[in-house]
């Protein structure tokens, strides 16, 4: 048990009015959640102070894995929910970009909060030197998007003769 003076019980047992100590506001009431999602989603959505949840108007990034399948690699991006007609997939100097657009639904009511994003979004993930440029396949299924990249063959060393 600590001890305290005379002085810092007469303080404690006045009211916070008197000893010069402010009551705390309320918060509202998505307060906690607004500063779960400031922490976790690196500011990408965020639920203001009236617990409306809002997506941030810049261009999102939706995760990926890239996978070494042996003689080929698997790039796979998560996109639900969006229409495959508006994908767009390149390929340039072993990066490949996607890109396109997750429409916000039309709801019966008004959000709460949301954890969704939607925009535009724009992802652009180097892949390893030996992936070659012919013959990438791409499918979309169940909110992923899959691309394949073959392998080139690995060049046998030559011996070169100096003159």
């Amino acid at each position: 048990m600590t001890s305290m003076n005379s002085n810092e019980q007469i303080i404690e047992a006045l009211p916070p009015e008197s000893n010069n100590q402010q009551l705390a506001k309320p918060e509202p009431k998505w307060i906690h959640l607004s500063r779960y999602l400031a922490r976790t989603s690196q500011n990408k959505v965020f639920i203001d102070p009236s617990g409306v949840g809002h997506w941030n108007s810049m261009t999102w990034e939706p995760p990926c894995e890239l996978l070494d399948c042996g003689k080929t690699y698997l790039l796979k991006f998560e996109v639900p929910g969006i229409d495959k007609k508006s994908l767009s997939l390149q390929y340039s100097n072993n990066w490949v970009i996607v890109s396109g657009n997750k429409n916000m639904p039309v709801e019966d009511g008004d959000f709460c909060f949301t954890e969704i994003l939607y925009g535009q979004f724009r992802r652009e993930v180097p892949v390893p030197v030996d992936a070659s440029k012919d013959g990438i396949k791409a499918y979309y299924q169940e909110g992923i998007l899959y691309v394949r990249l073959t392998k080139v063959e690995n060049s046998q060393w030559v011996h070169v003769e100096v003159n």
